[in-house]
């Protein structure tokens, strides 16, 4: 079992935009404050789950969440050395010679012995210079040569040593707690209990949407467990999802390069109303750190996240305590107008789960 430390920071943009129930905007020029979490994860890819200690910093409106692990990896460093001694045509030492890796600016000197060490790397060749005489080209693997009446010899050692780096790399995690959603609904299931890993309950979740079609997906990371979230889509009043195309019509493009060009995007989007649909399966108790999201970073969280189940999660275990809570984030739109997030929405989080049918799948 591996142990590793975490080091998490939230990438959060220039300025966090928050809306109150009146949704009138505002800026919040608050300090994101540290916070400590654990996320387990299996590194294994078996059924054990190392615990991995994280400390990370939420915002008061969270944007992109990027987890950045730093993990100590021992890596095997091989080392050359060859040693040997130099003697002149009489048989005595020869001091101060000097002993180059060609191609290299590295040299030693022998001593008043003629003695000579020097660190290598695999493949170099050396080159021993001696006042008054042409180089001598000097093969590692050669333990005795005579060159000029010069006899040189040597021995390559050999030595293998453990290092440690640091390897670092970025998760994306779902903020939890979540951004006010406009509805919520425990879902309740006979199968998913019975699932003893992960990628059973991923297995679960995905056979329901891909049987309503919802084919555009994002996995995230979450302490103890994971989050799936679905591509915004236009839905009806009732909460049942509207027809290709104008389903997925509701997209606006998330690369858009100047304020002008989402000004003019606000205008060509189809008003009516948009869905995003996020399953959190974890053991920990779930809670809204209270702020709001807007409609666009809502359609953003499509942007990152993983097209599947990460790996290092796939086989934990999933216990008696988890469960799957479904979070609605909905959105009336109006030409020129961003969407305007309804909370609540009007609909509950079963009717959502209803109405998406949804409930003929998950069961």
């Amino acid at each position: 079992m591996k142990f590793s430390t975490l080091i998490v920071c939230l990438c959060a943009g220039s300025t966090c935009i928050s809306q109150t129930p009146m949704h009138k905007t505002r800026v919040d020029t608050s300090k994101p404050k540290l916070q400590e979490a654990k996320l387990f994860m299996d590194t294994t890819k078996k059924a054990s789950v190392a615990p991995y200690e994280a400390k990370f910093y939420r915002d008061t409106v969270p944007r992109r969440t990027v987890m950045i692990i730093n993990e100590t990896v021992k890596n095997i460093v091989e080392t050359r050395t060859v040693s040997g001694q130099i003697k002149d045509p009489n048989g005595r030492p020869v001091a101060f010679a000097t002993i180059k890796i060609k191609g290299k600016n590295i040299g030693r000197s022998t001593d008043q012995n003629g003695n000579f060490s020097i660190p290598i790397d695999k493949n170099d060749k050396l080159s021993v210079s001696i006042v008054g005489y042409s180089d001598i080209e000097l093969d590692p693997n050669q333990t005795n040569i005579t060159v000029n009446g010069f006899n040189i010899q040597s021995k390559q050692s050999v030595f293998n040593s453990i290092q440690n780096s640091t390897k670092e790399s970025a998760l994306n995690i779902f903020p939890i707690p979540y951004p006010v959603p406009s509805a919520t609904y425990s879902i309740q299931s006979n199968s998913i209990p019975q699932a003893r890993y992960f990628y059973q309950v991923d297995s679960i979740l995905r056979a329901g949407l891909d049987g309503c079609r919802y084919d555009e997906r994002r996995y995230y990371y979450i302490p103890h467990g994971f989050a799936l979230v679905t591509q915004m889509e236009q839905i009806n009043k009732e909460g049942s999802s509207l027809d290709p195309p104008d389903r997925w019509s509701a997209k606006i493009a998330n690369d858009l390069n100047n304020p002008w060009d989402y000004f003019k995007a606000l205008f060509s989007t189809p008003k009516g109303f948009y869905r995003v649909l996020i399953f959190l399966y974890t053991d920990i108790d779930l809670s809204s750190n209270g702020n709001f999201i807007s409609e666009e970073e809502a359609r953003k969280w499509l942007n990152n996240g993983f097209n599947s189940l990460p790996n290092e999660i796939k086989y934990s275990t999933a216990t008696n305590n988890h469960s799957c809570t479904l979070l609605v984030y909905h959105y009336e739109k109006k030409p020129g107008i961003d969407g305007e997030m309804l909370v609540p929405s009007g609909l509950s989080g079963r009717i959502h789960f209803l109405n998406s049918n949804l409930s003929n799948y998950i069961r």
